[in-house]
């Protein structure tokens, strides 16, 4: 026999027990205890049950403890094994393991422990005492596991509830015209216009870019450690652009010269989804500082390349298409399933704004040069999702967490009715902003920013 064995565990515990004066409230407090029968004061005054532990003199500890060692002895044999299916479901009692209840009663009724901590447990008062159901209420999991189709008994996550709730007007959003061709020359320079604003939006590109490596169509996450030599090219054109002086100038035109070419020969050899939306979103970046600067040269030669851009703009949605494999945004607030991964998602939803960002780029440059916009710029399908909660995101798990519990919008060909009429200010991120900014003006935005309007 072990030299602790239960019956001698047993005998320290009613030991233990017949050295106890205070009663069994008292004693799990930790506080002092009066020792007035039937009740000391302390349960008296808190409804508690006063139980004094004393054992009733003469007592023999030999002939029950035999009892006690003859029952601890005949404990069944445990069958560890278990079916993984029956998991969170109903259990199934094999006559051969004779492990009910029942016959573990006598066990687990002879047997205490008795736990010496220095932890305050005065709260189990309160959740013993006779009229309260605090603690059946705290420990209560509802409906937890009571699923039958969910083995483990995990809940699901939570998710966005799909019916939407109107919070704006339609009057202003559909009195609005959304095309801009017809506008006053001067509205270029006033940032409260439609042009003015988006000009200024798209002649300040660079400045974002080369403090934060990210644009409303570039995201930092979206090519880790392998950088495409033309987005780096394109970083060096816009941190060289922002640290100009008249000093200096000359050196930073020479760079962008040489940089484009770089872009051009590089861009020409792309093969991989990556590097063909790397070249277009290195263009966009690189034009909008040629174009916009002032400079004649630089301008045109800007004019000159726009031609090879737009092959790789229409080569850009060619491969969109091609990657249309269940990513594209939904047709509703909340998508049914999640995409394979948040990079491929990452990759697909990059395509589909830098693909919006470029035609826009090309239309707003056809518009200030009194031009109509070439015709086939305006015939593809744009669609991109608009979601600050998903595009944001800066890891796997913070996208599939919104994914789940954050809405998101779909826009197909420039329609922002339904944003307009369902999202919240702080719903949208900055690419969406600019392009709803562009087709409704800063005005409409401002009531946009609101939230809810009537």
């Amino acid at each position: 026999m072990d030299s602790f064995s239960p019956l001698t565990a047993r005998k320290m515990d009613r030991a233990a027990a017949s050295r106890q004066k205070s009663c069994n409230a008292c004693v799990r407090g930790k506080r002092k205890c009066d020792k007035k029968t039937p009740r000391c004061t302390r349960c008296a005054a808190k409804g508690l049950d006063c139980v004094y532990q004393r054992l009733p003199p003469g007592t023999s500890f030999h002939d029950d403890d035999i009892c006690i060692a003859d029952s601890l002895n005949d404990v069944p044999d445990f069958d560890m094994g278990f079916d993984i299916n029956n998991l969170g479901g109903t259990a199934t009692h094999s006559s051969a393991s004779n492990t009910s209840p029942d016959s573990l009663d006598r066990v687990t009724t002879t047997s205490t422990i008795d736990l010496d901590s220095p932890l305050d447990f005065s709260i189990i008062d309160h959740l013993m005492a006779n009229d309260t159901s605090v603690g059946s209420e705290l420990w209560s999991l509802g409906d937890y596991g009571i699923s039958s189709n969910n083995k483990l008994g995990i809940p699901s996550i939570p998710s966005m509830p799909t019916t939407q709730v109107v919070i704006r007007d339609l009057a202003i959003f559909e009195s609005i015209e959304p095309c801009m061709s017809d506008f006053n020359p001067l509205d270029v320079y006033d940032p409260r216009s439609r042009v003015g604003y988006t000009v200024d939006a798209i002649t300040n590109l660079y400045r974002d870019f080369a403090k934060t490596r990210r644009l409303p169509f570039i995201h930092p996450r979206l090519y880790g450690s392998n950088l495409p030599k033309t987005l780096m090219a394109a970083f060096s054109v816009a941190s060289a652009y922002s640290a100009r002086t008249p000093e200096n100038k000359g050196w930073v035109f020479k760079l962008i010269a040489d940089m484009a070419k770089d872009i051009h020969r590089e861009g020409e050899g792309a093969s991989t989804p990556a590097e063909k939306l790397a070249r277009v979103q290195a263009m966009v970046v690189l034009d909008s500082i040629r174009m916009f600067d002032g400079d004649v040269t630089m301008r045109a030669t800007s004019e000159r390349e726009m031609s090879q851009f737009m092959a790789w703009m229409f080569a850009l949605k060619e491969l969109e298409e091609e990657l249309k494999i269940g990513d594209e945004p939904a047709a509703t607030i909340l998508k049914e399933s999640p995409p394979e991964s948040w990079e491929a998602w990452l990759l697909a939803e990059s395509i589909r704004r830098t693909i919006v960002m470029a035609f826009a780029f090309v239309c707003m440059v056809s518009i200030l040069k009194s031009n109509e916009p070439p015709c086939e710029i305006m015939a593809p399908n744009f669609q991109f999702t608009a979601s600050k909660y998903l595009w944001e995101a800066d890891s796997s798990m913070a996208f599939f967490r919104a994914w789940q519990t954050k809405p998101q919008y779909p826009v197909r060909n420039l329609d922002f009715k339904g944003i307009w009429m369902h999202a919240q200010p702080e719903d949208v991120d900055e690419f969406t902003k600019l392009m709803l900014t562009a087709q409704m003006g800063p005005e409409a935005i401002d009531h946009f920013m609101v939230g809810r309007v009537y």
